[in-house]
């Protein structure tokens, strides 16, 4: 059965515009409206995890697919927020904004655990080293940001063949106090750096 005889249902036509604005303003997402917009991907793909979090509190299914994109994303967003620290951290230190290219969770940490000793941020020991148990777990799971997206690496050999279940609610509640650290962290950095460059 051909898909273009099947009644009511669309297909894929050459003149189909994938990236055009909609009739209605509020689907239309408004892009690079401000000069430094790390921060706006990185909340973005926290905005999409508690969205999927919500739909599987809320529904109580689907929780066995949307497993993959939900970490996935808080995993992200982790990473961008690392590199952002990196960023402002750099321009604070260096005078110039250096960013890592790295994906690796524990390598961004300790860059990032770096630049809070040389700015003097005063965060306990205790707090370090409950940061530093997130992202050695984090790393452990998905040390290069891939066994969320594919089953399987370039060999064929399964991500997460060690795990068989993960929980949603506590792995999302974690999620929350490591997002507040870190977001408090970046923002006490830009604040320290803005005021180096208005004195």
């Amino acid at each position: 059965m051909d898909l273009d005889e099947i009644d009511n249902i669309k297909t894929p036509d050459i003149d189909d515009i994938l990236f055009e604005e909609d009739e209605f303003s509020y689907f239309n997402a408004i892009l690079n409206f401000i000069f430094d917009d790390w921060h706006l991907y990185a909340q973005g793909y926290k905005l999409a995890g508690e969205i999927l979090y919500k739909y599987i509190e809320g529904n109580k299914v689907d929780q066995d697919f949307l497993v993959y994109p939900f970490i996935f994303l808080y995993r992200h967003f982790i990473e961008l927020t690392l590199k952002d620290i990196i960023k402002t951290g750099n321009k604070y230190l260096k005078d110039r904004e250096e960013f890592s290219t790295i994906h690796e969770i524990d390598k961004l940490w300790a860059e990032v655990k770096k630049i809070i000793i040389e700015i003097k941020l005063e965060v306990a020991q205790d707090i370090l080293r409950g940061v530093d148990s997130y992202m050695s777990q984090l790393s452990r799971i998905d040390p290069s940001s891939f066994s969320f997206r594919y089953p399987k690496d370039k060999s064929g050999r399964k991500y997460l063949p060690g795990y068989r279940r993960i929980g949603l609610k506590n792995f999302y509640e974690k999620m929350k106090i490591l997002s507040s650290f870190l977001e408090g962290v970046n923002q006490n950095i830009a604040v320290i750096e803005e005021n180096k460059t208005n004195t």
